[in-house]
């Protein structure tokens, strides 16, 4: 009666559990990345309109026309007042700062300069939250619906020590009069259906419309 494994068994057993792990862990540790990148969205999301809500229930539903009264259109000073507004209400771990101007990476991977006065404030888990002011009467009209109303563009970087690649660690919101919703979204000039969110090419600046689909579908499975 055989009692043990010989050792070429052995050997033929581990070589068949390490091509196994060689050929799964990659794709278990990338849908992990993947449903990490998605909370992180969701949560600053969350964040950007609970901040919201408190400033409206502060100072009344034109607080923001009152922040942003009398400043120029895309002017460091109207950002700097979003930045100081919203950072009130949000746990921060840094003062707020300036980006004048900053090289991205589209969701292709092809470099894109984007340059603008943004006002960054950091988050306590490293997120830059950045603002920039479109319009001090919020009529901005990026589309139809509350996209028609945008007051300012709010840029999220998850990892700010690399480069934002849009889609993958960058994702952009609009700061309208019914509060912040996500670039790319029905309606928008700028949304995921009008390729501003494809693996392979589509509009530029392709990724700027992936925050909604994350919202909407809550992956990173996006279109072609």
């Amino acid at each position: 009666m055989r009692k043990a494994f010989t050792l070429a068994e052995v050997l033929i057993v581990l070589a068949v559990i390490g091509v196994i792990a060689a050929l799964t862990i990659p794709t278990l540790m990338a849908k992990w990345r993947e449903q990490a990148t998605v909370v992180q969205v969701k949560k600053v999301y969350s964040i950007l309109n609970q901040a919201y809500g408190r400033i409206i229930a502060a100072s009344g539903e034109d607080a923001i026309f009152q922040i942003l009264n009398g400043t120029a259109d895309q002017s460091i000073e109207g950002a700097q007042k979003l930045a100081s507004a919203f950072s009130r209400y949000m746990v921060t771990a840094q003062a707020n700062s300036v980006f004048e101007l900053y090289e991205g990476i589209d969701l292709t991977g092809a470099s894109m300069q984007i340059g603008a006065n943004h006002e960054v404030i950091y988050l306590r888990d490293g997120t830059a939250v950045l603002f920039v002011a479109e319009n001090a009467t919020c009529n901005c009209s990026w589309g139809t619906g509350a996209y028609a109303n945008v007051c300012a563009q709010i840029d999220v970087f998850l990892e700010p020590s690399k480069a934002p690649h849009y889609g993958i660690n960058a994702f952009t919101f609009y700061l309208t009069q019914d509060g912040v919703i996500p670039m790319g979204g029905k309606g928008n000039e700028r949304s995921y259906e009008n390729g501003y969110c494809s693996k392979n090419g589509g509009s530029w600046p392709n990724g700027f419309g992936c925050a909604a689909w994350i919202i909407e579908n809550g992956n990173m499975d996006y279109p072609d």
